[in-house]
């Protein structure tokens, strides 16, 4: 499950900011179904459709433009009213409106949360009543006779009306990129997390853990949809089949399988920390135990003088980045089996 918590204090550590993946959560374009909270708040539904369906866009968007495609990341939407919310209802993401958390110790610290149940399968529950603070002022006596502290305490209260547009927005966004397979993104810049918190810095990621009583002002970013790249592939939701964590292809006409592993080598080998000879005894190792099938016409064992050409290698490099689908990558393997660099 994952929550926007409060942030606790971190330590400063020489370590990198970076993600908590939760890896691919859809094998092909997600029906997002938001359903009517009841609430005689005026407007709130009307509202709560708008920004749901902003966030959705949103994401849609910024997908598409990355990758200088159109229409290859689609998400449905559809807005579920009450009284039809007593049918069974065939969704990939269920966004669920409440006005508060029904846990006490949850109060004033969560906006809202995601459980992946499974592949397509996702619930997004979001809280959507404003937290008003009111002031306290009041003094406590000092150790010294005759001596007062003076105390501001804010005590926290749920309102009668909705969370603003911007951060309830924000919160829908961070919470379909939860559904979508994004975990948080962890800074360990104390610095740069309280000017986060503070409002003073946008932040680098909609996927920061959010306070409720903060004014942070987080929206999806070029690292989150690049992130989101490096899950699916450049070819939407649909990019890559996972079949038991396998990703598959098709070679010739013989269907190949691609352990996931191979792309540490591809990446290993673009980089040179493995060289051409040890990079084509790996495909070729496959190719003999059958995990992967290609046609076969060549019979020549690798040799220095056979030089894999730079394309292959390139190819190699952006699949291993994810840039580049499966059957990009395959067809440097099969010209590698059929001019004969690859002995099988």
């Amino acid at each position: 499950m994952s929550t926007i918590l409060l942030f606790s204090p971190y330590q400063s550590f020489s370590q990198q900011d970076k993600f908590e993946i939760i890896g691919q959560t859809m094998t092909h374009d997600p029906t997002i179904c938001a359903l009517e909270p009841n609430t005689t708040i005026l407007d709130a539904w009307k509202k709560l459709s708008k920004y749901t369906r902003g966030a959705v866009l949103d994401w849609e968007t910024q997908l598409n433009q990355q990758t200088r495609t159109r229409d290859v990341w689609n998400m449905e939407l559809q807005l579920i009213p009450l009284e039809k919310q007593t049918h069974e209802i065939k969704c990939d993401i269920t966004i669920e409106f409440l006005p508060k958390p029904q846990n006490k110790e949850e109060e004033f610290v969560v906006l809202g949360y995601t459980i992946n149940n499974k592949q397509n399968d996702a619930d997004i529950v979001i809280y959507f009543l404003n937290i008003e603070l009111e002031r306290v002022d009041y003094t406590e006596p000092a150790n010294d006779p005759g001596y007062y502290y003076s105390i501001v305490e804010w005590i926290p209260s749920y309102a009668d009306y909705l969370i603003p547009s911007e951060p309830l927005t924000m919160t829908i966004k961070h919470e379909i990129g939860h559904a979508l397979g994004l975990g948080h993104y962890i800074s360990y810049d104390d610095d740069a997390l309280q000017k986060w918190q503070d409002g003073v810095q946008r932040p680098p990621s909609i996927m920061i853990p959010i306070e409720p009583t903060k004014v942070i002002s987080a929206d999806i970013t070029p690292l989150d949809v690049e992130k989101l790249i490096q899950i699916y592939g450049r070819d939407g939701f649909y990019s890559e089949e996972i079949v038991d964590e396998i990703y598959e292809s098709k070679i010739g006409h013989e269907r190949v399988a691609l352990p996931d592993w191979i792309r540490n080598n591809a990446k290993w080998w673009s980089d040179g920390i493995i060289s051409d000879k040890d990079f084509a005894s790996g495909i070729e190792f496959m190719i003999k135990n059958d995990i992967i099938t290609v046609e076969i016409t060549g019979t020549n064992s690798f040799s220095t003088e056979q030089k894999i050409p730079d394309w292959v290698k390139s190819n190699a490099k952006w699949w291993s980045e994810y840039l580049i689908p499966s059957e990009e990558f395959v067809k440097g393997l099969q010209f590698l089996v059929k001019s004969g660099i690859i002995q099988v």
